[in-house]
Parts: structure tokens; sequence; C-alpha cells
């Protein structure tokens, strides 16, 4: 009878100590040590919903382009589709003013649903110089005279349509390559 009493005793006893424990453990924290030394973590998390889906897979026949728009704290993809379908010379000052045309209107109720925006103000393309590269995109006024978010859009935009990655803006006066790289897309990044 002592050996039953005293093993209840003993659960009496040890149930609330493992339960202390483990509550101790708990309240303890994940066992990082705070330290004095400041640490960079990145911009903090965003509620806003836009670049979680994966962009569609393009097909053979589709004329999509990329466009980058504001998604929080940084620029996100989206592909649209061209609706000019025959290439040729003046073409390409065509696919120039439609990729503009997606930055600077109204984005759809889904996207604006999804936190996209953009900050591309109104900036019209004119037409090439004689000798531009095709690539070279020269507007009515210094694309530099946008915001920071705005200004980025455009270099990632009109990069996109190279493989390296680098977009020939200015205006009827300057050309300046830019580079879309991931500092670009930060918006965060000074």
């Amino acid at each position: 009878m002592r050996t039953r009493q005293a093993a209840v005793a003993a659960r009496r006893f040890l149930v609330p100590a493992l339960l202390g424990g483990v509550l101790a453990a708990l309240l303890a924290g994940c066992g990082i040590r705070p330290t004095s030394v400041p640490v960079d973590a990145g911009s903090a998390p965003s509620r806003a919903r836009c670049g979680v889906k994966p962009p569609p897979v393009p097909r053979e026949d589709a004329r999509l382009r990329d466009v980058f728009l504001v998604c929080g704290p940084k620029l996100a993809l989206v592909r649209r589709k061209l609706e000019q379908t025959a290439p040729g010379a003046g073409e390409q000052r065509t696919a120039h003013e439609e990729l503009l045309h997606y930055l600077t209107t109204e984005l759809t109720p889904s996207e604006r649903a999804d936190g996209y925006t953009t900050q591309v103000e109104r900036i019209a393309v004119l037409p090439p110089h004689r000798g531009d590269p095709a690539r070279a995109v020269r507007f009515d006024h210094d694309p530099e005279q946008l915001s920071k978010e705005g200004l980025a859009q455009l270099v990632c935009t009109f990069a996109a349509l190279s493989d390296d990655r680098k977009a020939l803006l200015g205006t009827a006066g300057r050309l300046r390559t830019y580079t879309c790289t991931s500092e670009v897309r930060d918006l965060d990044q000074p």
C-alpha cells in the first residue's frame, strides 16, 4: 500500500515539475541570444498578395512581355500580351509605346486588389533617331525626373526586352544605359 501511495505522491510532484520545466523552456524563447551587433534583415514582410502567383508560362505563339509593377517594397513581374502582331521597322516603337501604356494606365481590378501599383507618370515615347539601336527608347522628358519607383519600372520593363537585362533610355538629346539588377528591383535600397 505504501508503494502505491509513494507512486501517487511521486506523480503529483513529477507532473507539475515536468510541466513547469516545459513552460520555462517555452518562455525562455528560441535559444538565440540577443546581440549588440546591428543586423539588417531586410524590409518588413508585406501584406500585399502581389507576386505570390508565378507568371504564366509563355506559349510559343503568344507575344508576352515582362512588365514590372510596384509590389510593396519591390518590383514584381507581370506578363502582358502585346496586341501588335507583325514585327517590322516601325513596329519596335509601337511595342515600346504599348509597354509604356501598360505602365501608365489604370491597373486591372484584380491587380489593384492584389496590391500592385504603378509609379510611372505620364511620359511619351519619341521616334528613334537615325542609327539608334533597336532597344533604344527615347521619351519626351528625362526618365530620371520620374520617382525612384517609376524609373525602376521603366528600366526593368525595357531591360526585359534584351538578353543582357540592360535598357537604353533617354530623351531626344541623350541616351543612357541602365541595368535591371536586384538592387534596382528592391525599392528599399538607397
